[in-house]
């Protein structure tokens, strides 16, 4: 799945159109990729596929914008982990046949931890780039709505 999305350039639509929602924000392609991350992982229910997947399109991004490295990879690793959590999570169907327990209910059970946690992780972000404005910085002007709504 990871390589389908990647290859088609599925991915990189996907991080444009969050991109042109958020990306106008300090630290605004780094929330683009948890966004990215999180939508990755409602299609795909792998952690690895998504770390795998987004590291191949946005940390080019992010070097294109003088992103410093450490940032750009620490986004994309914890924007990885929503994969475990985000249903159809793989590794929660795993650890609802190994231990005997519904699947629905676990799969139901991540939605909520998962939108907390990339809400969490934008948050921290915001706080990083506020702390630091060195590792992120801001571009300017916001892409026009119609942009915004042909991107959907």
């Amino acid at each position: 799945m990871g390589m389908l999305i990647s290859n088609t350039g599925l991915g990189k639509d996907l991080f444009v159109a969050v991109d042109k929602w958020i990306g106008h924000f300090r630290g605004g392609l780094a929330h683009a990729t948890i966004g990215a991350s999180s939508i990755f992982a409602a299609i795909s229910g792998s952690a690895n596929a998504s770390t795998a997947t987004l590291t191949k399109i946005c940390i080019p991004e992010m070097n294109k914008y003088n992103y410093k490295t450490t940032f750009s990879t620490s986004a994309v690793a914890a924007g990885g982990t929503l994969g475990a959590l985000i249903p159809p999570s793989v590794l929660l169907i795993l650890y609802g046949v190994l231990t005997r327990e519904p699947i629905v209910t676990l799969l139901i059970a991540g939605i909520i931890p998962g939108i907390l946690m990339a809400i969490l992780f934008m948050v921290l972000i915001n706080i990083q780039v506020r702390l630091n404005p060195s590792i992120a910085p801001t571009r300017k002007g916001s892409a026009p709505w119609k942009e915004k709504f042909i991107s959907l």
